[in-house]
């Protein structure tokens, strides 16, 4: 299901309302316009799920899916424009890379109403992971398992497979400077990661301290310094950069479970969050700074009061889906 922590994972509330009564929960993102908007998704109901008031009532939008396919990724570009990315599985709740999917859809309404963006090589992708420039919603990167990494420069109207360098095996994450849209990393399953340097036409694998033949599901920028990367890998834990990729370091102390799924990074840089399979949610706290904590609304508390509308006291909230794993976590910035 999905919970909300108000104090950097200290305590949980859960936000499993209405339609959201379903154990496994894929993906969830939160509008960087309002911490009380979020889409998320799950292998259960076919749309994607949405909530206007942080989780306490939810409703359906979107397109369906159906059969052996669910919404494996949901990311905002900006406070209107949305990407859902679809992936297949042979079980509910687990993904399989070598199920087909049915591409990506868009939203240009804060997720109220969808249309499918999936020609051409996107049509039946996988999805494992979206990523929007920062400074042109419509430059948008894509990993797919089946279809390699694809790149649209009119916001997902037609798909171009990226090749030069990459290797021709399963995509699970990509991600682009925030201040840079022409620095581009790319994480492989068993393939490592791979970095481009103009926007996506040619790369080259990073081999210095990170495994090359590693299962790389997610790569994050720090909030404040985009010399600074974490990438988590399937099996080794999380890397650490300070240079944009040229070097890398493990940075596993007191990370019991190294399977980690996914990562987020507070808005002011300062709390790294890992979401592993089986062993739910871990925090590094940059310099030994513990997060700032907020209010948030509950139904048995009250503590926001009659608005149910967060008064925030601090910087750090956080979103997660406990499951087998934590899949998502989203941190407001």
């Amino acid at each position: 299901g999905l919970f909300e922590t108000p104090d950097g994972g200290t305590t949980w509330l859960g936000r499993n309302n209405g339609i959201m009564k379903v154990l496994e929960w894929n993906a969830i993102a939160m509008s960087p316009a309002s911490n009380q908007k979020l889409l998320a998704a799950s292998n259960f109901i076919g749309e994607v799920s949405s909530s206007d008031d942080g989780g306490l009532s939810w409703n359906l939008v979107g397109n369906s899916v159906t059969g052996n396919k669910g919404w494996r990724v949901v990311t905002f570009a900006n406070s209107s424009r949305v990407y859902a990315g679809s992936a297949g599985y042979e079980s509910a709740g687990t993904f399989s890379s070598n199920v087909v999917a049915s591409g990506v859809q868009r939203s240009n309404d804060s997720g109220l109403s969808w249309s499918w963006v999936n020609s051409g090589a996107m049509s039946d992708a996988h999805v494992t992971s979206i990523t929007t420039a920062a400074d042109n919603i419509d430059l948008v990167f894509v990993a797919t398992t089946n279809r390699g990494v694809l790149r649209s420069s009119n916001g997902g109207d037609s798909w171009q497979k990226l090749q030069g360098g990459l290797p021709d095996i399963a995509a699970l994450s990509v991600a682009v400077d925030p201040r840079d849209s022409t620095l581009v990393f790319a994480g492989f399953e068993e393939g490592g990661l791979y970095r481009s340097s103009d926007g996506g036409d040619n790369w080259s694998l990073l081999t210095s301290g990170i495994n090359p033949e590693g299962q790389i599901t997610d790569v994050v920028f720090d909030s404040t310094d985009s010399m600074i990367l974490y990438a988590a890998d399937k099996s080794a834990g999380v890397y650490r950069t300070t240079d944009g990729g040229n070097r890398w370091n493990t940075i596993n102390m007191s990370l019991t479970n190294r399977e980690v799924n996914s990562l987020a990074v507070s808005g002011d840089g300062l709390n790294l969050y890992a979401a592993t399979e089986g062993g739910g949610i871990f925090r590094l706290d940059v310099n030994e700074t513990v997060p700032a904590t907020y209010d948030i609304f509950s139904p048995d508390n009250g503590s926001a009061g009659d608005s149910g509308t967060p008064s925030k006291s601090g910087s750090t909230a956080t979103v997660a889906n406990f499951n087998a794993g934590v899949l998502a976590i989203p941190v407001v910035a």
